[in-house]
């Protein structure tokens, strides 16, 4: 089953517009297209998001990696969702391990992507991808990643040392509304 087909079955908003709402309201942001490029051949078998929400796409996750990845969601607000809820063998909601696949959508605070960044960046293994999504929520409450849409601007914000000598390249989707790192 294609990913945006199972972002529409869990009514996540990384779903292609389809004119019905999700879970938190949006109609999608269309990232599912972007996500199975990026992550066709990749061998993913632990994963981070920040920002599980509702949960929906966490469970999108399991099984568009068919159980065989350990999902760990964690988010601010447990208000939104139940532990019990979203927990199996594949999924927790505790940060405690090295990842192959980290994706940020949490605050959507620029300062909170940056510090959630240079935290975590390091904990992954070699080779690992980095998602950093709606960058353009950002643009309204903070100004940091207004302009950034080439390797050269993303460098230039407050990146941890030992973190940006990790970096292999930086790519922007949906009009830098997405940003990918290697």
């Amino acid at each position: 089953m294609l990913l945006n087909e199972l972002a529409k079955k869990y009514g996540t908003d990384k779903k292609i517009p389809d004119g019905i709402k999700c879970q938190n309201g949006l109609l999608g942001h269309g990232y599912t297209v972007h996500y199975e490029k990026i992550l066709k051949n990749r061998n993913i078998k632990t994963m981070l998001e920040i920002g599980v929400s509702f949960g929906g796409s966490i469970k999108m996750w399991n099984e568009y990696f068919k159980g065989k990845c350990h999902i760990t969601g964690i988010d601010i607000n447990e208000k939104r969702f139940r532990k019990k809820d979203l927990e199996n063998k594949n999924i927790r909601t505790l940060c405690d391990i090295k990842y192959d696949f980290i994706v940020d959508d949490g605050s959507h605070k620029s300062g909170d992507q940056i510090i959630s960044f240079n935290n975590l960046f390091n904990n992954m293994n070699s080779g690992g991808v980095y998602i950093i999504e709606d960058l353009h929520v950002a643009k309204k409450t903070e100004h940091i990643f207004e302009s950034i849409n080439t390797n050269d601007e993303f460098y230039k914000l407050h990146l941890d040392e030992t973190v940006i000598k990790n970096i292999k390249s930086v790519e922007f989707y949906e009009s830098n509304k997405l940003c990918v790192i290697y």
